[in-house]
């Protein structure tokens, strides 16, 4: 047979060239197996074999999925290897696998093809479908006025807290998002806004839950609730009386607890519970059995003058704790007006202020006027970094309380409205995964529906590139969306807490809510209690 019809049947059954398919003239060519994770470029160095062929061949690659890009190169004459280019531009669905076929050809119609398989790093924002049903579940939570805390337990059950205006619910969920029993504080009482209530839980060393919330005093006022409830969910009755403690309002604080704050527990089971009253905030350490400790501060109590906002509380390895507030001070501009400003206090663990921490009383660098914080997470080596609400920024605090020049722009990182919301994000949410990462969450408009954004931040502050608009944010949705249509009760979603998770997965807790209007007004209502667990 010819040396052309030879290669003319070579070519029709899709064999590699050999030597046989023309004297001297073979063809093959070779790949490793290829990784791809999101948001990088992966080279991938093909390797190309050939014998009594000369001229420039071309790189083709085939089945890819379409949130993976390829570029490639010419195989030169000169060279035995070329490069391709590899990047992830969106979402990665967990468990993708797939075989990519690279061939070589040339212009007289040679050609050698490999298969090689391709696997995947999850990308952020795929659903874990181990979670709930299709990685998401909701809970019916009609006529509560939301969340108001979230922990979770050594053994991976999410404990959450619900308020209402005539109480508090506790309820446990197991690790696949089935709730397992709630038990109701019918003596606490809040007026929070429905999708604002706070409260303070936490999860001690032996699995009681800790939970401060407020409570309707006999002259209408709010005092302080604090109840201690064992696992499996009763009243612990070696706690205050039966199960909860009720403190009536101190005269140090004003008339009336304005709402409470953070609440951790110790290692030896004391725990630490902030509250915002209308003259001053105040730090409350009670022992386990719900009596205060008289090791700390004055009787148990330590007050401080603040405006607007309950303290957050950042507790220490070694016994001392970080305190967020706001104060009242002066604008560098206009020293007779007065603007609010965050402020952190180093305390020492029998409650007195730690003068070497900042400048003992704020935060010199913490001076940009109406920066109300909205997120906070505690770094390991003792820095804090902070979200200030409506201005989109992240700054970052060194373990002495200094502001921290070198990190961003003079200690201060702005970012830009993600992809499809209208102002930059609050971060309400911040959290540290287990690579360094931080993890924020966020609401907002993406055409004619409302959703939930969880996006990343690195170490730096700067914004994980894991989406096809990663050019500016990264972002994606945690959770289907919600349609707004032509109803005027709009229905929308509000991230309140997000959970680390080992293998950077995290869990979201969201208020569904529903702005409902009628002659008289317009007001939300929390119709749902949203989860949703994913990779980050």
């Amino acid at each position: 047979m010819s040396r052309e019809p030879m290669r003319i049947l070579c070519l029709a059954v899709g064999l590699l060239l050999t030597a046989a398919c023309g004297e001297g003239e073979s063809l093959s060519v070779s790949a490793p197996p290829l990784r791809l994770a999101p948001g990088r470029e992966t080279r991938l160095t093909v390797q190309v074999q050939r014998a009594g062929i000369t001229g420039d061949f071309f790189l083709r690659v085939s089945g890819l999925p379409d949130f993976v890009e390829a570029r490639t190169s010419r195989v030169l004459d000169t060279k035995d290897t070329a490069l391709i280019l590899f990047r992830v531009v969106d979402t990665v669905p967990a468990g993708t696998q797939v075989t990519a076929r690279i061939e070589v050809f040339n212009a007289a119609g040679q050609r050698a093809a490999t298969d090689v398989p391709v696997a995947f790093d999850v990308s952020g924002g795929a659903v874990d479908p181990s979670f709930g049903v299709g990685g998401s579940r909701s809970l019916p939570t009609p006529d509560n006025l939301g969340v108001c805390g979230a922990a979770t337990t050594p053994d991976g059950q999410l404990v959450l807290a619900r308020a209402y205006p005539s109480g508090y619910e506790v309820s446990w969920l197991d690790e696949a998002g089935t709730l397992l029993h709630t038990t109701p504080v019918p003596e606490g009482r809040s007026y929070a806004t429905a999708g604002e209530a706070r409260c303070g839980l936490a999860v001690a060393s032996d699995g009681a839950i800790w939970l401060s919330g407020t409570f309707a005093t006999d002259d209408f006022q709010l005092g302080l609730l604090v109840t201690r409830l064992l696992p499996d969910g009763s009243r612990d009755p070696g706690f205050g009386r039966g199960g909860v403690l009720l403190i009536d309002p101190v005269p140090s604080m004003g008339s009336a607890f304005l709402g409470t704050g953070d609440l951790f527990v110790l290692p030896d089971g004391r725990a630490l519970v902030s509250g915002l009253g209308q003259r001053k905030s105040s730090l409350l350490r009670l022992l386990p059995d719900g009596t205060r400790d008289g090791a700390f501060g004055e009787d148990g109590w330590v007050f401080i003058t603040t405006e607007g906002a309950a303290p957050r509380l950042f507790p220490l390895p070694d016994g001392r704790f970080l305190t967020l507030v706001q104060v009242l001070r002066p604008q560098p501009d206009s020293p007779a007006s007065m603007g609010r400003y965050p402020a952190v206090l180093r305390f020492l663990p029998d409650g007195r202020r730690d003068p070497s921490y900042g400048a003992g009383d704020l935060n010199p660098g913490l001076e940009r006027e109406g920066g109300t914080v909205a997120g906070a997470v505690l770094e390991p080596d003792g820095a804090l970094l902070l979200s200030l609400r409506h201005r989109g920024e992240l700054l970052r605090l060194t373990p002495a309380g200094s502001l921290d020049r070198a990190w961003g722009t003079g200690g201060y990182r702005k970012l830009q409205p993600l992809p499809g919301m209208i102002t930059q994000p609050p971060l309400d949410v911040l959290v540290r995964l287990e690579d360094g990462r931080i993890a924020s969450a966020d609401w907002g408009s993406a055409g004619k529906v409302r959703v939930a954004f969880v996006f990343t931040l690195q170490p730096d502050g700067t914004v994980t590139p894991t989406s096809r608009e990663g050019a500016r944010n990264a972002a994606f949705t945690a959770r289907p969306s919600l349609p707004l249509g032509t109803d005027p009760n709009y229905r929308l979603e509000r991230p309140r807490w997000l959970f680390p998770l080992p293998g950077n997965r995290g869990l979201l807790v969201s208020d569904l809510l529903e702005d409902r209007r009628d002659k008289e007004g317009r007001w939300p209502v929390v119709t749902d209690l949203h989860l949703a667990r994913f990779f980050l």
